[in-house]
């Protein structure tokens, strides 16, 4: 990217904000008329957060998408990381945001096998987001909630549109640590992954808090990529996706629905849910 476009680094020619190619370096004429020559299909963007976002449709963008502005805040510190999931989107978001697979897929680091904890879980849907809060859940008995938290009074798993997962843990402190994730398609049932992590400054540094996150983190990541990638053998295995729902699958169906419709139901809801796990 250069200064009032963008510019191919093989041969250097250069497109404006329309799409039109203005720069062919080595062609000494002038383009009359830029539009008419080499262009290209230009599409609406926005910059936040760091992140550069494409509206790919060709109707014009209401808005940006709809995040915390947690980079606003100077209470936190941050770090990104850059992933990639064999999945499909709805898949992908799910896991994410999905509790239940954790004793599991995430024996001892997230929570542990033979150790439940009882806790109540509120989803809301409303016309900008599907959230789920979580009550009464206190420490998380794995590893990574016994070492880097105090003790949780609430936590919040959210989707929103159009790719975004998002995590935050509180204490009584307010809130403590923040996971954005945004998912974007690099081929068949393959998904980018942009995850910013947001950590409440304290006297210990932000670098060394993502030091000592990272080992775990990574892990934590490995399993997820590792359970999907099977899901998606699995899928294909059998001719296609034949997926059974239950009430634990809290944010499965407004995703599916704003995925399959763009937009959530008309009419928002809420639903309490209680867990043993």
């Amino acid at each position: 990217m250069i200064q009032n476009g963008l510019q191919c680094p093989y041969h250097g020619w250069t497109f404006n904000g329309h799409g039109a190619c203005v720069v062919r370096p080595g062609v000494t004429v002038a383009f009359d008329n830029p539009e008419q020559h080499n262009s290209v299909q230009a599409f609406q963007v926005v910059e936040q957060h760091g992140l550069v976002w494409v509206c790919l449709s060709s109707l014009p963008a209401t808005s940006s998408p709809r995040l915390q502005k947690w980079d606003d805040d100077p209470a936190f510190g941050s770090f990104l990381w850059k992933s990639q999931v064999n999945a499909e989107l709805a898949d992908a978001l799910e896991n994410l945001l999905d509790g239940t697979h954790t004793p599991f897929v995430h024996s001892g680091l997230v929570r542990s096998q033979g150790k439940a904890q009882r806790f109540s879980a509120t989803v809301r849907v409303s016309e900008f987001c599907a959230e789920a809060e979580y009550l009464g859940e206190g420490k998380q008995n794995g590893w990574v909630s016994r070492l880097f938290e105090r003790e949780r009074q609430q936590s919040f798993g959210r989707f929103l549109p159009p790719c975004t997962a998002e995590l935050e843990y509180r204490s009584s402190a307010g809130t403590e640590f923040v996971l954005n994730s945004h998912f974007t398609p690099a081929g068949p049932s393959k998904l980018n992954v942009f995850s910013r992590i947001y950590i409440r400054r304290t006297r210990v540094p932000i670098w060394v808090k993502r030091g000592l996150l990272t080992p775990f983190f990574r892990r934590i990541l490995k399993q997820d990529q590792n359970i999907l990638h099977s899901q998606q053998q699995n899928i294909a295995k059998f001719g296609g996706a034949d997926f059974v729902s239950w009430d634990g699958d809290l944010l499965r169906g407004p995703i599916e629905h704003w995925l399959r419709t763009g937009r959530f139901p008309a009419v928002p809801s809420e639903t309490t849910i209680h867990f043993e796990l």
